[in-house]
């Protein structure tokens, strides 16, 4: 299929290079709208829509191109060490070079900055097909005896997902007289967090981890299994994460930053009660404290996100405001001679 469709210009997602788990889900659910919308579905000139924060090495050759930046660290520092350090400073400064050099860009979140004038409102993340076959053989997946009525977090081990100050908030809660288990699951980041981690961990009561990546059937029947799950993240974009807990389990506890209470809020009220301060591990054990009182504070969105319908109408939803946008943005070009030319869209026309 050529760039254009009676007058239209065309789009595809470029799927080259190594995808995370998220990235994964992102794609699946460019698939599943694929399928539904001819602007979506453009071949090898089309406008290539890029999902990252940084084109693939060799990917443009100087060809317009949309940005769909996936990470909102460069935007909300948070680091430990000279490596991530570096790692940080170099992604916020190729991430802003290249989204003012798109031709416009998707917004996942709100903590991704607008600072493209040809910026989407924000369209979260939503669960993708692949939940639905990985929910079903979570059913037979086998996790660790120690993990049963454990409070559960999972994920990379990096240091914005804030771990350290997880356990030290866990130790006040056992000093508190809390009596549950962490359980705390992922793949190393750089060496400076994973020794920071382990030497909290060391002088702490309770604290199992596993230094490894789970299946995704085995993070839903750990997140299944838990008394409560716990994200702790100091910075997240649009995580599938929350939503794959929430589906999960009725018992959530999770830090208070945009990415958590936005994504969550598109399915029903997000309790003050389940959200805590992240850099406070006072505020963190006193959330700890609520989950171990079986409240479920989040069943509101467990209600929503466990009922299949609900999920694949959130993904109809999602591919349909995706398309919707860049028909704007078509629109906004062709006002404008062709050229894409600064023009903020507002969300009443993406409905």
């Amino acid at each position: 299929m050529s760039r254009h469709l009676d007058g239209q210009t065309l789009y595809r997602f470029d799927r080259s290079g190594r995808w995370s788990g998220g990235g994964q889900v992102f794609l699946r659910n460019v698939e599943h709208a694929e399928r539904r919308h001819d602007i979506l579905r453009g071949g090898s000139d089309a406008v290539p829509v890029i999902a990252r924060n940084l084109p693939p090495r060799g990917a443009l050759h100087g060809r317009p191109f949309v940005l769909a930046p996936q990470n909102a660290w460069p935007w909300t520092p948070s680091f430990a060490g000279a490596v991530e350090f570096r790692r940080l400073a170099g992604l916020r400064l190729a991430s802003e070079f290249f989204i003012r050099r798109a031709i416009g860009v998707m917004r996942i979140s709100s903590s991704i900055p607008a600072i493209n004038a040809n910026s989407s409102p924000v369209i979260h993340n939503v669960l993708d097909t692949g939940f639905e076959g990985a929910l079903e053989s979570s059913w037979t997946a086998t996790v660790p005896e120690s993990l049963a009525g454990a409070f559960v977090c999972l994920g990379s081990v990096n240091s914005y997902r804030n771990i350290v100050n997880l356990i030290r908030g866990y130790r006040r809660y056992r000093d508190a007289g809390g009596t549950r288990r962490l359980w705390i699951a992922g793949p190393p980041g750089a060496r400076r967090p994973r020794e920071q981690i382990e030497h909290v961990a060391a002088s702490t009561t309770g604290v199992t981890i596993i230094w490894r990546s789970l299946s995704r059937p085995e993070c839903l029947a750990a997140l299944r299994s838990a008394s409560a799950v716990v994200l702790p993240s100091k910075v997240e974009a649009s995580p599938v994460a929350a939503l794959e807990a929430a589906a999960a389990n009725t018992n959530v506890v999770l830090s208070r930053i945009v990415g958590h209470t936005e994504i969550l809020s598109e399915y029903g009220a997000v309790p003050r009660e389940c959200l805590f301060d992240p850099h406070s591990p006072a505020d963190i054990a006193q959330a700890l404290q609520v989950a171990e009182t079986g409240t479920r504070p989040i069943s509101t969105c467990h209600a929503v996100l466990a009922d299949p319908n609900q999920r694949e109408d959130a993904r109809i939803s999602w591919g349909d405001r995706v398309a919707n946008w860049l028909h704007v943005l078509n629109e906004s070009a062709s006002q404008n001679g062709g050229g894409f030319r600064p023009r903020p869209v507002p969300d009443k026309e993406l409905k």
